[in-house]
């Protein structure tokens, strides 16, 4: 799940529309930030949300819950224009760089030997005769 959310964060293009940029921003920094593989407590989301450029500043209150970030979050983000979309996108790449090079994340990879390895591995939980 994290290598597939890092390719995801790597892969958006801050050459798209307005809505389609907010969608894609939706899209990996919601569950990110509901991932306990990159903030294991909630004062390690505040951190991070400092660095993005918000509208509003973020009350402390709201780091008790992660489904409170999330809805704060969203809302930002329905409110931002393109130019902000485009600077928070490139910083939230940058973070997920670092993160990769801090903790050895192997990068999503689409190749038959994964494939291979992953069906050898299910066989191997649920068949009898052991490969």
């Amino acid at each position: 799940m994290k290598e597939l959310l890092i390719y995801n964060i790597n892969n958006l293009d801050s050459r798209l529309k307005e809505e389609e940029l907010k969608i894609g921003l939706y899209s990996t920094l919601i569950p990110f930030l509901l991932s306990f593989d990159f903030f294991k407590y909630n004062i390690d989301i505040q951190i991070f949300l400092e660095n993005l450029k918000l509208k509003k500043e973020i009350k402390p209150y709201v780091y008790n819950s992660r489904t409170l970030i999330v809805a704060k979050i969203a809302r930002e983000i329905e409110k931002f224009n393109k130019e902000e979309l485009v600077y928070n996108i490139k910083f939230f790449k940058e973070y997920c760089k670092n993160y990769e090079k801090e903790n050895n994340v192997n990068k999503y990879s689409k190749n038959n030997k994964n494939k291979e390895e992953r069906i050898v591995q299910m066989l191997n939980k649920y068949s009898r005769n052991k490969l």
